[in-house]
Parts: structure tokens; C-alpha cells; sequence
């Protein structure tokens, strides 16, 4: 009987002990872990802020805004 006392106790013991480290390390890095839709949302605002500068590219090659000498 004591010893299952002993088991349960040390059982109880590992499982705070590991929540300890679990939430000493989510306040220590807290960018570590993100969710599936934080991942999401800054690859769309990554996309996003790229591709106006390759639409600008485009378009001033495009329009012969590029440093080519113009012939009157």
C-alpha cells in the first residue's frame, strides 16, 4: 500500500515538475510556439508586402521608365 502511495506521488511530482519547465519556458519564449493559423497569416502579410514592388518592377520596365537613354 505505501509503496503505491510512493508511485502516485512521484507520478504527481513529474507531472508538475514538467508543467513547471512547460510554462517557465512559454513565458521565456513565448514567438517559439505559433498556431497553424499565426503561420498562416504572416505568409499572407509576407506575400502581400512583396508583391507590389515586383508589380512596380514590371511596370516601370513596362512603361520605359527603366535608365535607358530615350532618342528624341
Amino acid at each position: 500500500m505505501s509503496a503505491l502511495i510512493i508511485v502516485f506521488s512521484l507520478l504527481i511530482g513529474y507531472v508538475f515538475f514538467m508543467m513547471s519547465f512547460y510554462l517557465l519556458a512559454k513565458v521565456l519564449f513565448p514567438k517559439m510556439e505559433q498556431s497553424q493559423e499565426e503561420e498562416v497569416f504572416l505568409a499572407k502579410t509576407e506575400m502581400h508586402k512583396h508583391v507590389p514592388a515586383r508589380v512596380k518592377r514590371s511596370q516601370s520596365k513596362s512603361f520605359g521608365l527603366s535608365k535607358q537613354p530615350q532618342v528624341a
